[in-house]
């Protein structure tokens, strides 16, 4: 089902109520295939649209082979992962005394950081569960 949204014509003013009329005949067919169950993978349950995850995309034995190759992947520490793309990048060397402008001589606990934040851990957790402090 699909089709071209068409573009308003010259007149703008009538613009918004030409989408408006679109959008509703739109939503009004979709409504009436989900309540006909001909709209795969949705259905309205408690008067919300829902959606299920179509299990025929994903090829049988995908999970196993799946942890296979997380079983091969090295553990990385993912403070030791930022150091290895800084060196690809270099963008720790932004990272700078405010005082003296000179590059942090320990990248370590603001790599520490960058990953608390990133990963919603905090600083406090962080630090627990790390060697930095």
């Amino acid at each position: 089902m699909k089709r071209k949204v068409k573009i308003p014509g010259e007149d703008a003013n009538q613009a918004p109520a030409q989408h408006s009329e679109e959008l509703h005949r739109e939503l009004t067919t979709v409504n009436r295939m989900i309540s006909r169950g001909k709209l795969q993978n949705a259905r309205i349950e408690d008067g919300e649209l829902k959606f299920s995850r179509d299990k025929t995309s994903i090829p049988k034995g995908m999970k196993e082979f799946t942890q296979k190759v997380y079983e091969q992947m090295p553990r990385v520490r993912l403070t030791d992962l930022l150091v290895e793309v800084a060196s690809w990048t270099g963008f720790t060397q932004h990272f700078t005394q405010l005082k003296t402008g000179e590059p942090a001589k320990d990248l370590e606990p603001i790599l520490a950081a960058i990953l608390a934040g990133g990963t919603n851990l905090g600083l406090s957790k962080m630090a627990g569960a790390s060697a930095v402090s």
